[in-house]
């Protein structure tokens, strides 16, 4: 099964040879290892570190028509096929109606507030809990009237801050979390956050592309800059099932620790050692299967049919459904009425 080709380790060097790429890292003063990897066998090159790439590396994987993609904590580059045409289904986001962004809008922000309930209630069932529970189902309530963006914007950010102080009071003192700071991250939990976030959302990003959509034009997040808004829209139903339930999930078993962190300045970044098992993480976290309309598929594979329905909403031939994880059984059917 095909994966990403990630690129990890400071200093390593990317070169062709012959029909293969190879990589080569530093293990140490003067010690290298070297990999030998055919463009065939992944997705993606995926660089999050201080690497060189020779022309000759691009090429192969441009000739095999993979993305190459360049990351760090806060930007994402994309290097893309040169024969690739702009997509007709770009004039059509262009010329969505306000109803049409309004009514899929409120699709996204309900989806979100709907894995929000799910994975509280997955850590554990206390009154405080249920509390943000009850008062999330009521912002799905007031969803229902609304009739622009800016005002489900409104619901969501309550909704958002008030599922950060739920977590504010479960996750472990020593990693003082004081509440969700994206960039730069000050503490260990936004410091993997963002860095889990920037993964996927670059993984919809690439997924976007080839789908043929524009990933600037967005429907939810407001268009301006370099911004991949149509991404960030998207990522609002994945945060929860993949990246937040890892990050709850690590802590559970007691793998996060301040060790694994290094403060520079006001910035807190995640080490080596750490990093590398997080990622891992979330690869397999992609590469599970659940059931998703009656079918048994990787998670990439739905984040993937998730984007085909966005398109099919766009054309107008369907109405837009989120992705809700599917419960497992035993789970209280009260908790999620009415949701």
């Amino acid at each position: 099964m095909s994966s990403d080709l990630f690129i990890l380790t400071h200093g390593t060097k990317i070169t062709r040879k012959g029909r293969l790429i190879k990589v080569r890292r530093p293990i140490g003063k003067k010690e290298y290892e070297t990999q030998l990897v055919s463009p065939i066998t992944f997705n993606s090159l995926i660089i999050d570190c201080q690497a060189v790439i020779s022309t000759g590396a691009i090429k192969l994987v441009m000739d095999h028509k993979k993305a190459i993609v360049i990351q760090n904590y806060t930007e994402m580059y994309h290097i893309i096929d040169s024969k690739s045409k702009i997509p007709k289904l770009w004039a059509k986001q262009i010329m969505m109606s306000d109803e049409l962004k309004t009514r899929i809008a409120k699709e996204i922000v309900k989806t979100s507030i709907y894995n929000k309930i799910w994975l509280i209630n997955k850590i554990e069932k206390t009154d405080s809990m249920k509390q943000t529970t009850e008062f999330c189902k009521s912002q799905i309530t007031k969803l229902k009237g609304l009739k622009n963006i800016n005002s489900i914007m409104g619901i969501e950010g309550n909704v958002t801050q008030k599922y950060f102080q739920q977590l504010k009071e479960w996750f472990p003192n020593e990693l003082k979390f004081r509440g969700r700071k994206k960039y730069p991250a000050t503490d260990p939990i936004n410091a993997l956050l963002s860095y889990g976030y920037v993964i996927i959302v670059n993984k919809i990003e690439k997924e976007i592309i080839r789908k043929g959509l524009n990933p600037y034009q967005g429907i939810y997040h407001k268009t301006y800059r370099n911004r991949k808004s149509l991404a960030f829209d998207i990522i609002e139903e994945f945060r929860q099932p993949i990246i937040d339930s890892i990050v709850v999930k690590m802590i559970k078993q007691q793998e996060i620790k301040n060790e694994h962190f290094i403060t520079k300045g006001n910035k807190c970044l995640i080490n080596e050692e750490l990093k590398k098992k997080y990622v891992g993480a979330i690869y397999k976290k992609l590469e599970e299967e659940e059931e998703y309309e009656e079918k048994s598929i990787p998670r990439r594979k739905i984040i993937e049919k998730q984007i085909i329905k966005l398109i099919r909403a766009i054309k107008k031939e369907e109405r837009y459904k989120g992705y809700r994880p599917k419960r497992e059984k035993g789970e209280r059917n009260a908790i999620y009425s009415n949701v």
